[in-house]
């Protein structure tokens, strides 16, 4: 209904209805003079409501825009246009009807301030969670004087918000794996194997005659070799679980919005070392791989098109993993997946003859909900299950706890 009482009209009509008929029960002129006031108060506030349902309708309302990139976490705007030609009444309010997993700061309304004529913004914000988030209806209401009755016009203005994960999540995994191993540096390209070089030394009995540094040995007149650090390329195959279970919980706190950080975060570790990572999409039903995630903004942008899924299906969840480990053989295979998912059952529908092609594989489940000791114990007992269904590494916790767990014991390999 475009133009309605509000609950402080409704008590005046009832309050009205019940003198009134007081009034006609017992001659009291007093009772029945309050009640014909309340009533006829009550008549003109609601013409006046629908003088302003026409000021609304011919009003034109637009979005300042449809389409809006940002990050997880941070704060967006959302604003609005409004032009009225003739102008737009007092307490206007422009109310949007975003969906669960946006964080709206205060109320999803814009108040509009304004004189009669011209073109003008109002907004709100907001912090959206990692994904796309579309919504479309937006309501322009505005009560009559005493707010007794309230005009309201509906548009429908779509609108596409796509929030990427944030870099601070790659930042914390860095720095929590230079304070675990010491290593920080980015790597010396010029050494063919993706080796950190440290120093020259002279050479020992079984080192690598790969490593020998010739124009030192000719100049000491005695074989020199590099000394190494690590290892540092890495090669990743990383299978994402985006079904719809993945998209429980608040804004921000749902397993996928920490499942996109952690692919990230290892895809990112990849790249820069000069390796190579591959991401994989299962979405419930389908799998496919993003082909346009080449490096860490690409995936960033791949991430941020995510969208909630069917519901998962394990037994497709594990055919996907297979998929990902026979195009991407002889590289480690990482399945992110999240809560409601048999561990021990997964293990052996993705280690079923013929076994994938992949020197490691590990499984991390996602559980953002806490440390209590019971979700401990619980999450012990899921591992040990799964670790016995095969010889695979499974992993469970946080995203940034799951990330360190997994490079700790990752097997490292050169190009």
């Amino acid at each position: 209904m475009a133009v309605k009482l509000t609950r402080r009209g409704w008590s005046l009509l009832l309050a009205s209805s019940l003198s009134s008929a007081a009034a006609l029960a017992t001659g009291d002129p007093i009772l029945l003079a309050s009640g014909l006031v309340g009533i006829l108060v009550l008549g003109f506030s609601f013409l006046y409501a629908k003088r302003i349902h026409t000021l609304l309708s011919r009003a034109r309302v637009s979005r300042a825009a449809g389409h809006i990139k940002a990050v997880e976490g941070s704060r967006v705007r959302i604003a609005f246009r409004l032009e009225a030609p003739r102008g737009l009444p007092r307490g206007t309010v422009v109310r949007d009807s975003p969906p669960r997993r946006l964080a709206v700061i205060g109320e999803p309304e814009a108040p509009v301030e304004g004189g009669p004529g011209g073109v003008v913004e109002a907004w709100y914000e907001a912090k959206p969670s990692v994904g796309s988030h579309r919504w479309s209806e937006v309501e322009v209401y505005a009560e009559s004087p005493g707010g007794l009755a309230v005009a309201s016009v509906r548009n429908s203005l779509p609108i596409l918000l796509e929030a990427a994960p944030s870099p601070r999540a790659l930042e914390e995994v860095r720095l929590r794996l230079a304070a675990m191993t010491g290593y920080s540096k980015p790597v010396n390209r010029r050494w063919p194997l993706g080796y950190e070089f440290l120093e020259l030394r002279e050479y020992q009995p079984g080192d690598d005659p790969r490593m020998i540094h010739w124009p030192s040995t000719a100049r000491a007149g005695t074989l020199v070799v590099r000394e190494t650090a690590m290892e540092t390329r890495l090669n990743l195959t990383i299978v994402l679980d985006a079904s719809g279970e993945m998209w429980i919980g608040g804004p921000g706190a749902s397993p996928i919005d920490h499942a996109a950080r952690l692919t990230l975060a290892l895809a990112a570790l990849a790249w820069e070392s000069g390796g190579t990572a591959s991401v994989f999409l299962f979405n419930g039903w389908s799998c496919f791989e993003a082909r346009r995630a080449v490096d860490t903004a690409s995936l960033a942008t791949v991430l941020s098109k995510l969208d909630v899924g069917h519901g998962r299906s394990t037994e497709g969840l594990a055919g996907c993993a297979r998929k990902a480990a026979s195009l991407r053989a002889r590289r480690p295979l990482i399945i992110v997946t999240g809560p409601a998912v048999d561990l021990a059952w997964l293990v052996k529908r993705v280690e079923e003859p013929p076994r994938p092609p992949t020197p490691i594989t590990l499984y991390s489940i996602m559980t953002p909900t806490g440390e209590s000791p019971e979700e401990r114990l619980v999450r012990a007992e899921t591992l040990r299950e799964a670790e016995a269904a095969g010889s695979r590494r499974v992993v469970a916790g946080g995203w940034l706890e799951a990330g360190l767990r997994i490079l700790e014991t990752l097997e490292v390999y050169s190009l």
